[in-house]
């Protein structure tokens, strides 16, 4: 995500009703939430005094920076999630019975490419 275009930050979606003060929308993920609680305080802040615009501009870049990370450890483990489920069945099945044919089943569930005959004779190190 790029932050800063044109010396200006990024504007997430909610912010302006964060900015006002406003309720937080429904249906935000956990990092929309946290970001829109983190503005709305830091734009209180601004308006009160509390902070002046340049502290306010970089507590907003790092917010932005943390924002980025808790959104992408999000979908990662999203990701590795979904990935326990499609592969539960392919390593029951290894477990009951201990075939080649199994192995290679759970290696397509998790790589989504089956076991080719020439992988098969190479040395792992």
């Amino acid at each position: 995500m790029e932050m800063i275009e044109n010396d200006k930050l990024m504007e997430l979606p909610y912010e302006r009703i964060a900015m006002r003060g406003g309720e937080m929308p429904d249906g935000l993920k956990w990092h929309d939430k946290q970001m829109f609680l983190s503005l709305r305080m830091l734009y209180y802040q601004y308006r009160n005094g509390i902070v002046d615009r340049e502290t306010a501009r970089r507590e907003k870049i790092r917010l932005l920076n943390d924002y980025d990370f808790q959104k992408w450890q999000g979908e990662f483990t999203s990701h590795i999630a979904t990935k326990i489920k499609e592969t539960e069945a392919a390593r029951t099945r290894y477990r009951k019975n201990r075939t080649l044919e199994n192995a290679d089943a759970i290696i397509l569930a998790f790589d989504g490419v089956p076991v080719t005959v020439e992988e098969q004779g190479k040395e792992v190190l």
